[in-house]
């Protein structure tokens, strides 16, 4: 496994000139991600001093326009820095600039951003991704009205779902259920107002899967995700189990092109998109990219970082 890490890094630090965005899932806060977990794995400084000033670069790249999605915006730049800061990367205050930049782009305006991403082709509930991430690593900093603001926020969400105002994608409904059910665990209020959300989150979901408003990624993460729920509303969720279990999904695709193409996903719920993969098998199919990544070269930055984090979370 170490020569073929070491070679993904050596291809993605090659390829860095053509890593032109910053988010997450497809620029360079993700290959931050790898570049300081494997300097860390493989003890050479020279890959954390690349990933330093890649961070530099991404600073200067923020921008009033900037998405705020998870994926390839501003949440997905918080949630890199909050990891690096949790792993001890970095130190810095979240009174400083870049944390500041976040926070006012994500929680000036709690409504903004979320109303503005649900019309997205993959609408995700980011800013509450980020908001849990930061209460992860230090509570003391969170200002409770950012919570309340989020909560209140999701009942509207799923209110205009219920009411039939909206139809909601699964990818929406399964950010919001993690979020949610993360704020159940970590909160001591407004459990009882949490758990009524999360049931209507989870009667939402199976219109979204009737309706065909989901990807196949959309049900695999659905599966992980209801496993988090709290035990008093597990019961619950059975009658979405029983819906998904039905669902045939990546039909003819091979199974590590899904792991692939997906990582990012596991890596943003921290859960496993496929239970079992071949090292040996992932070794063949790392190389192969990485000898047609001249094809690919936009993206094989990402995919690699993404494959790399996996392969050393391991």
């Amino acid at each position: 496994m170490n020569k073929i890490l070491l070679q993904t890094a050596n291809t993605i630090v090659a390829n860095l000139a053509n890593t032109e965005q910053v988010g997450l899932f497809d620029g360079k806060i993700g290959v931050c991600l790898f570049l300081y977990r494997y300097a860390r794995y493989s003890g050479n400084g020279i890959y954390e001093n690349i990933a330093s000033n890649l961070l530099d670069e991404i600073f200067g790249q923020l921008k009033p326009d900037l998405s705020p999605s998870a994926i390839d915006g501003v949440a997905g730049i918080g949630l890199g820095l909050t990891n690096l800061i949790k792993e001890g990367f970095l130190e810095v205050d979240p009174r400083e600039s870049v944390f500041h930049y976040v926070d006012e782009a994500l929680f000036r305006d709690v409504r903004s951003p979320l109303m503005k991403e649900i019309n997205f082709p993959v609408p995700l509930f980011s800013s509450g991704m980020y908001l849990l991430s930061r209460m992860s690593w230090r509570m003391d900093d969170i200002d409770n009205v950012w919570i309340a603001g989020m909560i209140e926020n999701s009942r509207l969400i799923i209110a205009s779902g219920i009411n039939n105002k909206r139809k909601l994608k699964l990818s929406l409904l399964n950010s919001m259920l993690y979020v949610l059910c993360g704020f159940y665990e970590r909160l001591e209020v407004n459990k009882v107002g949490i758990r009524t959300l999360l049931n209507d989150i989870l009667n939402l979901c199976v219109q979204s899967i009737d309706g065909q408003n989901y990807q196949d990624i959309d049900i695999i993460l659905l599966k992980q995700t209801i496993k988090k729920l709290p035990e008093e509303l597990k019961v619950t969720g059975g009658p979405v189990l029983e819906k998904i279990d039905c669902l045939d999904c990546f039909v003819d695709m091979n199974t590590l092109d899904v792991w692939y193409d997906n990582a990012w996903w596991g890596i943003l719920y921290n859960v496993p998109i496929l239970e079992e993969l071949s090292f040996d098998d992932i070794k063949m199919y790392i190389d192969k990219k990485i000898q047609g990544s001249f094809y690919d070269i936009s993206m094989i930055n990402s995919k690699l970082s993404s494959a790399g984090l996996w392969l050393m979370s391991k």
